[in-house]
């Protein structure tokens, strides 16, 4: 049985790591708001169509401590730009679940965080 949609889950939330010159295909949710927090991470960048046509793709430069909101219906992605320092951590956060609870569940499960994750993130493990 469907452990997501029999417990009627209205948002997800997920820490996603983007590695260093990663580019998330542009994409755009018909009824969720998405949102990301950047935790740690140097190189990270918004996309997403910056006019009425949706012909010209605006970006804006993000830190740790940046939130964005995607709302529905705007084109858009999250990249780590070529020339980061490292991995681009963030909180993802999706109202309401716009499929992407069963698209996690799908997918390929991933090892724990390694100690240069726990390093970025906590302060800890470093070397």
């Amino acid at each position: 049985h469907d452990r997501v949609t029999n417990r009627g889950i209205k948002f997800t939330y997920a820490l996603e790591v983007f590695e260093k010159g990663h580019k998330t295909p542009r994409h755009t949710h018909l009824d969720a708001h998405e949102l990301f927090m950047v935790l740690a991470g140097d190189g990270g960048r918004g996309v997403y169509k910056g006019n009425a046509q949706g012909r010209r793709f605006e970006t804006v430069d993000l830190s740790p401590g940046d939130v964005v909101v995607f709302p529905p219906g705007l084109v858009h992605a999250i990249d780590n730009k070529d020339d980061a320092q490292g991995r681009l951590y963030t909180l993802q956060l999706m109202a309401p679940n716009d499929a992407f609870a069963e698209r996690v569940q799908s997918g390929e499960a991933l090892k724990s965080l390694e100690d240069e994750d726990i390093c970025a993130l906590l302060a800890e493990r470093c070397e």
